[in-house]
């Protein structure tokens, strides 16, 4: 039996996948409990659609975040309870947050939701964003997007990049492909054909675990339902090997995508946009009436336009060597790390012009999807001495080399037998 060019292609770009599957990842951050809001900038003022984002003493003052005491989970929601006026142009207040760390790449995301944000108008989004002036210089990667908040619609992932990433037609994924260049406004976007990913029937489900890995071999995006996650998510948070967690959602392959090209360190971002982009769109064809007259009235239409979320979990491998991150993160990263020395990066006072404090005055301070521009944050490095008794590792770059290598001789075997 003879292979053709496209089946070895095929076993090849399978082989090389697989690589993303072996390893294991050291917790250097976690989102959870009483403090999960400290760890997030707020990010007051508008962006494209209807949703007015504010600082943090009015989401604490009208409940838009808090902690459930009873559950620990945080709870992060459109205003379901002001009256809002008719207008050519209505504004209703929601949540848009970022997270204070930065992530590079070889960062590995773990989200438990439990109730993700639905119904008509309502765009739900945790994505994750690079630090850079104008979007997508430093690429954005969607985990969760929906078009509109409501049960016929699916999640969507995706990448927002600079020209020249393209989501290789190769890639092994569950998800069904909807566009491969990655540059224009909508992104390389993948469907995610769960129907339990999103809406009513994640909520209806109990929620599900999402996750996102940014990798040199590229970057991938899973979700499981409840119930069907991997032993490794449930069985340690210190430390998560991958090796069982089998094919991904989306799959966006390093041939055509040079990761290191395109992402920089990533923060997090979520939050509840309205009549946004897709949202309105869609509102026109699967909601009734006009999306913005929706927004008025007392609020009754955004009842379950809320997010509620067990934990966010930030990972990083445990060959890497750079962790991008505040002090908060920092101790929990040297406490599990077994390296000799890695980066630490912290926002500067002089980098960004102010400590870092609410203001009631609007600003974006991040890449959105939306293409406002945004204020950047620089880095100062850090570094945190090395312990003079430990041992020389292998870099990153030289076990990926051997395990490359493996691969190759594995391929070898298996093309040499069908030959």
């Amino acid at each position: 039996m003879r292979l053709s060019m496209s089946q070895l292609l095929a076993i090849t770009i399978w082989v090389l996948q697989l690589r993303t599957a072996i390893g294991q990842h050291r917790l250097v951050q976690e989102y959870s409990g009483s403090d999960f809001f400290s760890k997030w900038e707020y990010d007051g003022g508008v962006a494209r659609g209807n949703a007015q984002f504010v600082d943090e003493n009015t989401a604490i003052q009208q409940k838009l975040t808090f902690v459930e005491s009873s559950t620990g989970h945080a709870i992060v929601r459109v205003d379901n309870t002001t009256s809002v006026g008719a207008g050519s142009f209505a504004r209703r207040n929601s949540v848009r947050i970022t997270s204070k760390d930065a992530y590079p790449i070889g960062s590995l995301i773990i989200m438990d939701v439990i109730h993700m944000p639905y119904g008509c108008s309502v765009l739900p989004s945790f994505r994750t964003s690079g630090n850079s002036i104008t979007r997508p210089h430093a690429g954005e990667i969607a985990i969760i997007e929906t078009e509109d908040g409501i049960s016929m619609n699916p999640n969507y992932m995706a990448l927002y990049t600079d020209a020249g990433c393209i989501q290789s037609s190769y890639a092994v994924q569950s998800g069904s492909t909807v566009e491969r260049n990655c540059s224009p406004d909508l992104g390389c976007r993948v469907e995610q054909t769960d129907p339990e990913s999103s809406g009513s029937e994640l909520a209806e489900a109990g929620g599900g675990i999402f996750a996102a890995q940014i990798d040199p071999a590229g970057i991938f995006i899973w979700f499981w339902s409840r119930g069907t996650a991997p032993a490794s998510i449930s069985k340690s948070k210190a430390i998560v090997d991958i090796s069982d967690w089998g094919q991904a959602s989306a799959s966006y392959l390093n041939d055509t995508c040079e990761v290191k090209k395109h992402f920089g360190p990533q923060k997090l971002v979520l939050d509840i946009n309205i009549c946004a982009h897709w949202a309105g769109t869609s509102f026109e064809s699967l909601c009734p009436g006009d999306c913005n007259a929706y927004v008025t009235g007392d609020g009754k239409n955004y009842t379950n336009a809320y997010w509620e979320i067990s934990y966010i979990r930030v990972f990083i491998d445990k060959q890497s060597s750079t962790v991008l991150t505040t002090e908060g993160a920092e101790e929990t990263a040297s406490g599990l790390a077994t390296l000799d020395t890695f980066d630490v990066f912290r926002p500067t006072d002089s980098d960004t012009g102010s400590s870092t404090s609410n203001s009631n005055t609007p600003s974006l301070v991040y890449s959105t999807l939306d293409g406002n521009d945004i204020t950047p944050t620089a880095c100062t490095p850090l570094q945190v001495p090395t312990d003079s008794d430990s041992q020389p590792r292998p870099t990153s770059s030289a076990i990926k080399h051997s395990l490359n290598i493996t691969l190759l001789a594995i391929l070898g075997s298996i093309v040499a037998v069908f030959m």
